[in-house]
């Protein structure tokens, strides 16, 4: 009798293990998958903040030499000025090269 039972147990018992085992991989896998994802994810993109961050430091620096070149023209016309309002015939064309290297930086306020 004990035969009888001991032969479906020994069968249940396969069929349970192998199940498990099963879902246990399956799991296993998932968590990987997904662990991988996260990682790539995190190191792989970046903020709107920072993203914003970037590209107003990209316009800023390529926008010095601009900026630098309008402060020179300015610095020349606040120079020349009264002398060209006091003899407006004495105009002469200005060269790029008659600009100072640099010119005195003004205090902009935001």
């Amino acid at each position: 009798m004990d035969e009888d039972i001991f032969i479906p147990l020994i069968f249940f018992a396969f069929i349970f293990m192998t199940v498990r085992m099963i879902l246990l991989h399956r799991r296993q896998t998932l968590a990987k998958k997904l662990e991988a994802q996260t990682s790539t994810t995190e190191s792989g993109s970046l903020r709107t903040s920072e993203l914003k961050t970037l590209i107003r430091e990209a316009v800023e620096e390529a926008n010095i030499p601009l900026v630098e070149r309008v402060e020179a023209i300015e610095h020349l016309l606040e120079h020349d000025a009264p002398r060209l309002l006091a003899e407006p015939d004495m105009l002469e064309p200005i060269e790029v090269d008659a600009l100072p290297a640099s010119p005195v930086r003004k205090h902009r306020t935001r």
